[in-house]
């Protein structure tokens, strides 16, 4: 996924997240339908990476998840920002180190490196 976002960000058409950036012009309506529309929409996501982990063996899925969608959106919102996709890359080194500290069977794999034998990886390369 995060080797797919430095791919899209390259695109002159990207423009990040839509869903983020709706809610950041709408802080200060709390109530406003674009900001559920948003939540639900990121909480959709999130839930997808748990069902995901989960499939994989990953302990404790739903807090690896939530910390997932903090790089995936860190990574979107710097990628952006400064037109940097090395954010993209680093994001997604820290997002294999969550996940290798939570498999439940690491030694389904000795010694390497990558995830990229995880389903979640379906979604896009997390490198």
């Amino acid at each position: 996924m995060f080797g797919k976002l430095a791919v899209w960000a390259k695109s002159p058409r990207w423009k990040g997240c839509g869903f983020a950036r709706a809610a950041a012009e709408l802080a200060g309506a709390p109530g406003h339908p674009a900001i559920a529309v948003a939540s639900r929409h990121k909480k959709c996501f999130e839930q997808l990476f748990v069902e995901l982990l989960r499939s994989e063996g990953v302990s404790k899925a739903g807090f690896v998840a939530q910390q997932l969608m903090v790089l995936l959106d860190g990574a979107i919102t710097e990628v952006l920002i400064h037109h940097d996709y090395s954010y993209a890359q680093v994001a997604g080194d820290a997002a294999m180190t969550l996940i290798e500290a939570h498999l439940k069977w690491p030694q389904a794999v000795p010694g390497r490196r990558d995830i990229e034998w995880i389903t979640i990886a379906s979604i896009g390369n997390f490198r």
